[in-house]
């Protein structure tokens, strides 16, 4: 939140239009993808006026970054994600799967 709070503050010592992204993990058991997937606004609501905080997914980051990128190892950022994402799990989906 300090990005949104730093973004508002200079936008309203330049005047200018800002947008701030808000990169979140992709799953669906995490509070912040469910709000994405939902349209739901990201933030406070006096921060977050008129849509400035758009969710952008750690999963679409790494698809751009490998179109725009393909000769960098992008597999492996996505394993560690991924992992990082599955640790996160609520254990009894965990039990499930086995």
């Amino acid at each position: 939140m300090r990005n949104v709070v730093l973004a508002r503050s200079l936008s309203q010592q330049t005047g200018k239009a800002v947008k701030v992204i808000a990169a979140h993990a992709d799953a669906p058991f995490l509070h912040s993808a469910i709000k994405a997937a939902r349209n739901e606004p990201f933030g406070l609501p006096p921060l977050n006026e008129g849509g400035k905080v758009i969710p952008l997914s750690y999963q679409r980051i790494l698809s751009l970054a490998a179109k725009a990128a393909p000769f960098h190892d992008w597999e492996g950022l996505r394993a560690w994600l991924e992992s990082r994402i599955n640790s996160a799990k609520p254990k009894r989906e965990k039990r499930e799967k086995r």
